[in-house]
C-alpha cells in the first residue's frame, strides 16, 4: 500500500509539473523539471499517454479545464490534466488484500 501512495504522490506531482507550465518559475523553485513540446497540445498529449501505455501503465482519465472553462464562457490555453498510474507495483482491494495475485 505504501508504494501505492507513494505513486500517487509521484503521479500528482507529475500532474501539477504539467499544470505549472504557464509559470516555470514556480516549477523551477519547485524542483521539478518542465520541457517545451515541438508538438501542439492535442498530439503532445497523445504522444504523452502512448509512451505511458507503452511502459505497461494505465491512463485512467483525461481532465479538460479548457473544455470546462469554456461552458462557462472562459478561454483558456490547453489545460489537460492526464492521471495514470501503474496497478501492478501495488493493488489491493477495498479490504486492502493483495489484488494482484487472484
Amino acid at each position: 500500500m505504501k508504494q501505492y501512495r507513494n505513486l500517487c504522490g509521484v503521479t500528482a506531482v507529475l500532474l501539477l509539473a504539467a499544470s505549472l507550465f504557464a509559470a516555470p518559475a514556480v516549477a523551477e523553485e519547485s524542483g521539478l523539471i518542465t520541457k517545451a513540446s515541438k508538438y501542439g497540445a492535442k498530439e503532445t498529449i497523445q504522444r504523452f499517454e502512448e509512451a505511458i501505455k507503452s511502459k505497461g501503465w494505465v491512463v485512467f482519465s483525461e481532465i479538460d479545464h479548457a473544455g470546462a472553462a469554456k461552458q462557462f464562457g472562459i478561454e483558456m490555453k490547453a489545460r489537460t490534466v492526464v492521471l495514470f498510474g501503474n496497478p501492478r507495483i501495488d493493488s489491493t482491494d477495498a479490504e486492502g488484500r493483495d489484488a494482484r495475485h487472484r
